[in-house]
């Protein structure tokens, strides 16, 4: 499992004291790391799950997107209950992407890294045709 995005990333992402608030269970003024640890470890397993179809892991470098998607991702689970409709429409974005890269409607900009299974041409080969414009001239 990868950790796809930092506490800086977030922090610059959303700014610190949204990030301070979302951490700071217990109300002493200090982001509760646990709690950051845990988003962000869940959300690393989640894009492993999607992108593992079609990229070999770990990456050896972590592109952009998927580090917006992280972000994205541990935002909303450290809204613990009723997260904004901005944080929601964020989070449904970021499966959806997951998703597109996972059938291949999307790739990762990942140097180096050419997704699993891919295919420049398709050969297919077989019996001559039997029924053609030709044979079926008449009828």
């Amino acid at each position: 499992m990868t950790d796809y995005c930092t506490q800086a990333d977030l922090d610059a992402r959303f700014g610190a004291d949204e990030i301070l608030q979302l951490t700071d269970r217990d109300a002493d003024g200090v982001a509760d790391t646990g709690v950051l640890d845990v988003a962000i470890a869940d959300a690393g397993t989640t894009i492993d799950t999607y992108i593992a179809k079609r990229y070999d892991l770990p990456l050896a470098e972590i592109p952009a997107a998927l580090v917006k998607v992280a972000c994205d991702m541990v935002r909303y689970a450290l809204h613990k209950e009723d997260p904004p409709d901005r944080v929601a429409a964020s989070q449904k974005d970021a499966m959806t992407f997951l998703r597109d890269v996972a059938a291949g409607r999307a790739v990762l900009d990942v140097a180096g890294t050419e997704p699993v299974g891919a295919v420049d041409d398709v050969i297919v080969e077989g019996p001559d045709r039997v029924f053609s414009s030709d044979t079926m001239t008449g009828f």
